[in-house]
């Protein structure tokens, strides 16, 4: 066994270098999508939250444009009007 090592020493850590190197670049590229994945997902999760919040800000205007006439309508509202 040790005399097949020593005749082979350099084919066998060339294969042990082409698996390592294969390991290496194999785990790297994982990891990369993996990343890509997550920042996808949260880039999506802010724009929702941007657009939720554009939505808070258009209805907060429309309700600040809006005034009392003093009159009721019925029990639980009052008239209003845009002004």
């Amino acid at each position: 066994m040790i005399e097949f090592i020593n005749k082979n020493a350099s084919a066998i850590f060339g294969l042990l270098g082409a698996i390592g190197g294969g390991s290496i670049t194999f785990l790297t590229t994982w990891l990369i999508k993996q990343r890509e994945y997550d920042q996808r997902l949260w880039d999506k999760l802010l724009e929702r939250r941007i657009k939720a919040h554009e939505n808070v800000i258009a209805i907060a205007l429309e309700m600040r444009v809006m005034v009392s006439l003093g009159g009721i309508e019925n029990k639980s509202t009052c008239l209003i009007m845009e002004v």
